[in-house]
C-alpha cells in the first residue's frame, strides 16, 4: 500500500498535471490523499442525489478548504450506504453524506458564454463551484460522483460546465487550533474529465 501522502517528486508531478494515481480529499478544510493502488471503491456502495441547500452548505463549510458558500444553482450529494459503525448519517437507511458537488454561477457570465456561446448561462451552463469528498471515499470516487451528478444536472437542462483548479497555498486553522499551510484544490479529476461528454447516458 502507498503512503498517505505523495512524495516530493510525485507532488511536483501533480502540480504539473501528472497525478500518477493520486486523488485529493478534504476533511475540516484540510487536504489528504488516496491512491488508486489502495483499491476499495465499489460503486454499488454509493448513491448520488440532489440535496437541499442547507445540507450542502453545512458540508462545504465544514470540509471544503474555501469554506465560503458560492451562488449555487444545483447541489448534489454522494451518499455512503455502508458508513463505519456509529457514523450513520441523514440519508436513506442511515447513509452518510461523504461528498458534495455544487453547480453555481461564476463571478462573470462571460466565463460561461466564452466556453459555451450557444448555451444559455445559468440555465444550460454552469460552473463547478465546489467539490469535496471526505477521506472515507476511496480513489476513483470523485469520477463516479461527477459522472452521476452531471447526468442528474442534464435532467435539469444543464448541457455544459466549466471547472477550475485553485492550487494557491492557503492557511487554515485545524480543529485543535494548529495553523497549517497547504495547496488548495489541484483539479486532478478535472484533468481526467477535460473534454469528456459527461451528460450522455450510459
Amino acid at each position: 500500500m502507498r503512503g498517505v501522502t505523495p512524495t516530493p517528486a510525485e507532488m511536483r508531478g501533480i502540480l504539473t498535471g501528472r497525478p500518477q494515481g493520486w486523488t485529493q480529499r478534504w476533511r475540516y478544510g484540510l487536504p489528504s490523499w488516496r491512491h488508486v493502488s489502495d483499491g476499495g471503491f465499489r460503486r454499488e456502495r454509493y448513491s448520488v442525489t440532489e440535496i437541499p441547500e442547507a445540507l450542502a452548505r453545512s458540508f462545504i463549510e465544514h470540509h471544503h478548504y474555501l469554506a465560503g458558500w458560492p451562488s449555487a444553482l444545483h447541489r448534489y450529494g454522494l451518499w455512503d450506504r455502508e458508513p463505519p459503525q456509529g457514523e450513520e448519517g441523514p440519508g436513506p437507511e442511515g447513509a452518510a453524506l461523504v461528498g458534495v458537488l455544487v453547480l453555481g454561477c461564476p463571478m462573470n457570465e462571460r466565463v460561461l458564454t466564452r466556453a459555451f456561446p450557444h448555451l444559455v448561462p445559468y440555465y444550460e451552463s454552469a460552473e463547478i463551484s465546489r467539490l469535496a469528498l471526505t477521506d472515507d471515499v476511496a480513489a476513483n470516487g470523485e469520477s463516479f460522483f461527477i459522472a452521476a451528478a452531471m447526468k442528474k444536472a442534464a435532467e435539469r437542462g444543464i448541457r455544459g460546465v466549466v471547472s477550475f483548479s485553485d492550487p494557491v497555498p492557503r492557511s487554515r486553522r485545524t480543529p485543535s487550533g494548529e495553523m497549517i499551510i497547504s495547496n488548495g484544490h489541484l483539479g486532478i479529476v478535472y484533468l481526467a474529465y477535460a473534454g469528456a461528454d459527461m451528460f450522455s447516458e450510459g
